[in-house]
Formats: structure tokens, C-alpha cells, sequence
């Protein structure tokens, strides 16, 4: 969870705070693609949250022990989740106006998402009902594939975790990871036009460059 929480608010905050400023517009101007752009602020907000979960491993460590089932697969799991997080932070970021638009996913959508998807009790103790409502979330088979990597046991099964988290796979949630990373992109874009001086930081610049 706070992988996840600080990828999505690392990119969020960074774009939105250089969008307020108006500091974004010496980046889009610059010779970098639009690649290189998302690829920045994706990795930087990914290695923000693989920091924050390294730590909570080493002091969860020192406490459990340091055995994991699957160190590759747990890897793995967690730098995708941060990649496909973090991506949807400079997403929301492009389309959010206020600071309280920047907080509304992880207000209403990741941190609800994450406490009802199995993060600490597990989907068999719950009734029928409610079982089937917790596996449609796809937070569940996230959590679940992690679970499954740390710990080698799994209230699903770590096949359909895997095939949906991979860009190309065929699970309920098929593309997580590259999804965000295609809308992201897709957000990113230059616009030829007069621009003000308070929209322009470097009065020399006389096309106009925005985010829509």
C-alpha cells in the first residue's frame, strides 16, 4: 500500500505543482520526447515507492525475519504496480485542476480499493457475497500475487494474478500496468498558439505550450 500510495502522489504532485508554477512550459519546450517526459516522472516516482517499500521490508524484517518465497516474482510484482500507479498519477495530475482533484483517486479509489482488496484478512473468511464483490476488485489479485511472492500462499490463484497484472495478458484486468502508461502519454501534448506572460515563464518563447 504505500508503494502504491507514494508512486501515484510522487508524480501527481510533482506535474501538478510545475503545472501551478507554470514551470512545466520550459519542459515541454525543451528537445526531451514525450516519452522521455513520462519516462522521468514515472521513475522517479517509482523508485520513490520501491524506497518506501524497501524500508517497510527491512523494519518488517527485523521483527518476522527476511524469508521470501519468491524474491524475483515479489520484485517484480511491486516495480510493475509502481510503474502502473505512477503513470496514473501524471495522468491525474494532466486533468486535475485543484489540489483536491490531485487527492480525489487516492482518496475515494486506491486506498478503499486497497483496504477491501484482502490486505489484511483474507477473501475466505468472507461470505459468498462478499467474496465475489472483494475478487472483482483488482487490487484483490495485486495483493494477492504479492501475497502469493512473499509468502507462497494465496487466496486465489496466482495464475490469473499474474496474467491479469501483465501488459499483455489475457486476466480479468488485462494491461494494468500499460494502461496508464498509454493514457499518460496520450495526456501529454504540445499546442502551438500565443500564450500570456504569467502562462509563460520565459517571456523569449513566443508558441505557447500547455497541458490538455
Amino acid at each position: 500500500m504505500g508503494v502504491l500510495q507514494n508512486a501515484y502522489l510522487n508524480s501527481a504532485s510533482s506535474l501538478f505543482v510545475m503545472k501551478l508554477q507554470g514551470t512545466i512550459v520550459d519542459v515541454l519546450v525543451s528537445a526531451a520526447l514525450y516519452a522521455e517526459i513520462l519516462g522521468a516522472f514515472v521513475l522517479a516516482a517509482v523508485v520513490r515507492g520501491l524506497l518506501v517499500g524497501g524500508i517497510t521490508f527491512l523494519v518488517a524484517g527485523a521483527f518476522t525475519g527476511f524469508e521470501v518465497a519468491h524474491p524475483l516474482l515479489a520484485l517484480a510484482v511491486v516495480t510493475l504496480a509502481a510503474v502502473a500507479f505512477a503513470a496514473g498519477g501524471v495522468a491525474s495530475a494532466i486533468w486535475a485542476e485543484t489540489f483536491e482533484q490531485v487527492n480525489f483517486f487516492p482518496t475515494f479509489f486506491i486506498l478503499p480499493l486497497t483496504f477491501l482488496g484482502g490486505v489484511f484478512f483474507s477473501v475466505r473468511m468472507l461470505p459468498p457475497t462478499l467474496a465475489a464483490v472483494a475478487r472483482a476488485n483488482p487490487i484483490f489479485y495485486l495483493v494477492d500475487l504479492l501475497r502469493h511472492a512473499m509468502l507462497g500462499a494465496a487466496d486465489g490463484s496466482p495464475w490469473r494474478g499474474r496474467a491479469g497484472g501483465g501488459a499483455g495478458g489475457r486476466g480479468p484486468h488485462r494491461g494494468l500496468p500499460a494502461a496508464p502508461l498509454r493514457l499518460a502519454a496520450s495526456r501529454l501534448s504540445v499546442v502551438e498558439g500565443a500564450t500570456t506572460a504569467t502562462s509563460c515563464p520565459n517571456p523569449g518563447i513566443r508558441s505557447g505550450v500547455r497541458l490538455v
